[in-house]
């Protein structure tokens, strides 16, 4: 993994900040099902259950002891929450 200079990493953290998700999320998404680790401390939980709400029909997996990253994190965490999922949706 290649290292990032201190400017370029700032700039990618204001361009996040000022990114508006809620204005991406589309009126009927389909089956949505909100991956979040509970450690996140990149995605609050307020801003993970405001994502949840705006989707509809939408289901919340928290996953306790994870962090931001969690398909990297726990990637047998992620996976199963990611076929149950597809076992639902069909």
């Amino acid at each position: 993994m290649s290292w990032t200079r201190l400017e370029g990493y700032l700039a990618q953290w204001r361009a996040m900040a000022r990114a508006n998700i809620m204005q991406e999320i589309p009126d009927d998404p389909g089956p949505t099902t909100v991956v979040a680790g509970s450690g996140d401390k990149t995605a609050s939980q307020d801003v993970v259950r405001r994502i949840v709400d705006a989707l509809t029909g939408a289901e919340l997996v928290e996953l306790p002891d994870v962090g931001h990253m969690i398909y990297i994190e726990h990637p047998e965490r992620f996976n199963g929450a990611l076929k149950a999922h597809l076992a639902r949706s069909g």
